[in-house]
């Protein structure tokens, strides 16, 4: 895995984290009740 790759996966992760916390965490909240969701 080069340094770009790493970039990649970085920014996708941020930007994929601040979706899901200007959401209020539904995932998160999801998980922690027992429910699951399969989004990709």
């Amino acid at each position: 895995m080069d340094i770009a790759e790493i970039e990649a996966a970085l920014k996708k992760l941020y930007v994929v984290s601040k979706t899901e916390s200007r959401a209020g965490f539904p995932h998160f909240r999801n998980a922690a009740e027992g429910e699951t969701t399969d989004e990709a």
